[in-house]
């Protein structure tokens, strides 16, 4: 046998443990020069203890030995946002030897960059980690190559009890109608408020909201948000739990599930702390004889403004709408009921309630300046930098919200950007609901009494004129 045939013997492996003579000895010899024994022959057992101390690596990357099949599923689920780009089919008239593109699947759809947004947040003591950051980027693209997407960003992350939620924004998605079915009984189930007022197309419901609680799970849309479920929302306090379709035990009741419930906060958070700079945006100008349709659109002409001027608040304004005290960023007025005669008679005896003065809502792109205080004397907002070095190359600029603790936004040269990373609950002191309005008590004619109600007298009949003639006939005969 020659010396190459024997170090191959030497190194076959085991079928056991995968492990090789060669390599056992090789060892050996070198735990023998680094201890330097004095009588290394008679230490035979440093062969057992190396074999026992061994690190065995067992075959394949994904090790499932031990994890649920639940795990194993997510496991596998996770591994697709890692997809690589399709490769073309073979040319056969390309010459040989020559490279081929890997080309990516065609998507128009219009995803933020929020790999470069990621670094700005953590700039300002606001990101998720260098990791989690990634995987989002990785979710956006999968979430952008569904179908009738058109634009999608990050809206942010919602803790919560037992799981967190990853909330994704996109362009509005026509809901199917078997869904809108469900969601319609579960409203009127017993024991929920009834809807009274119609929620509406645009304003609190312009974007369709998806959520994962971990990132590689399916998205699931959440339903659009109705008025009396961001009513409700206000006077709730509550912490979520990461079951969609938790109940929402709470009081006042709530017209909905867990999903419902976060759609109604993330409605809160969208029209409170989504800003942009002023003149970034401006309000389409409505047609002749018509009404502000209160939809804005990109400025062309906008240049960004110098550092000194973002310092202050009067240069941000609420990129979206103001939702008004009914639940809803247009007021809804029902159209009159149909007056009976008994009503009237009714409205004439009790006095008429005085008519509430409709809402007054600050217009569209307000300014941050005009926002309340909070209930402790601080401003809303707090402005911050990333560096204290003023003249900084890439220095950035941070926005944050003392009303919704997480609410973040950020600009730097190119632009800005906005994000929620928190709880879900507002910083304000806890107002329980007030009772509901005494009722019209019972009116006295129709009280109870133990006496027994007068007999009616008997109605007599009236008499039709033939009736009559033979009653006089026999009275002109004893006459005559």
């Amino acid at each position: 046998m020659g010396v190459e045939d024997a170090i191959a013997f030497l190194q076959k492996k085991s079928t056991t443990n995968g492990d090789s003579v060669f390599s056992h000895l090789s060892d050996v010899i070198q735990h023998i020069l680094q201890t330097k024994a004095e009588n290394a022959v008679d230490l035979l057992e440093t062969s057992l203890l190396l074999k026992q101390t061994r690190l065995l690596l067992e075959e394949g990357t994904l090790n499932l030995e031990g994890r649920t099949a639940e795990e194993e599923k997510f496991a596998q689920t996770f591994l697709e946002l890692f997809d690589v780009a399709a490769k073309p089919p073979p040319d056969p008239d390309a010459e040989e030897g020559a490279q081929e593109e890997i080309t990516d699947e065609e998507n128009n759809a219009e995803v933020a960059d929020f790999l470069v947004e990621s670094a700005y947040f953590e700039a300002v003591g606001a990101g998720l980690g260098r990791t989690e950051n990634y995987d989002i980027v990785l979710a956006l693209k999968q979430l952008s190559s569904k179908p009738g997407i058109s634009k999608v960003r990050f809206f942010g992350k919602f803790f919560g009890l037992h799981g967190n939620y990853y909330v994704f924004e996109t362009n509005k998605q026509q809901e199917d109608a078997q869904t809108e079915a469900e969601e319609e009984t579960k409203r009127t189930e017993f024991g929920r408020p009834v809807e009274s007022i119609p929620p509406e197309t645009n304003g609190t419901n312009a974007y369709t909201y998806w959520v994962c609680s971990r990132l590689g799970e399916p998205f699931i849309a959440l339903p659009d948000i109705t008025p009396i479920q961001i009513q409700t929302a206000r006077s709730l306090r509550r912490f979520l739990t990461g079951n969609l379709n938790e109940e929402v035990s709470a009081y006042p009741p709530f017209a909905g599930v867990e999903k419902n419930y976060l759609r109604a906060q993330i409605a809160r958070i969208s029209a409170t702390t989504i800003l942009a700079i002023k003149g970034y945006f401006m309000a389409e100008e409505p047609e002749e004889g018509e009404e502000a349709s209160g939809n804005i659109e990109r400025n062309e002409e906008w240049t960004m403004p110098s550092f000194d001027e973002l310092e202050k608040l009067e240069s941000w304004v609420h990129q979206n709408p103001h939702i008004k005290k009914q639940g809803r960023c247009s007021l809804y007025v029902p159209e009159p009921e149909p007056e009976d005669e008994n009503e009237e008679e009714a409205e004439e005896e009790t006095p008429k309630a005085e008519e509430e003065e409709p809402e007054e809502s600050p217009e569209i792109l307000s300014s941050v300046e005009s926002d309340a205080d909070l209930s402790t004397g601080l401003r809303s907002w707090s402005i911050s930098f990333s560096s204290s070095i003023r003249n900084l190359k890439h220095q950035v600029v941070c926005l944050r919200s003392l009303l919704w603790p997480g609410a973040y936004t950020v600009t730097t040269k190119e632009g800005f950007s906005n994000v929620y990373i928190g709880w879900g609950v507002k910083n304000a002191p806890f107002q329980p609901p007030l009772p509901p309005e005494v009722q019209r008590e019972f009116e006295g004619a129709l009280s109870e009494s133990l006496e027994l109600p007068p007999i009616p007298e008997p109605e007599v009949p009236e008499q039709t004129e033939s009736e009559r003639e033979q009653d006089e006939e026999p009275e002109e005969d004893e006459e005559e």
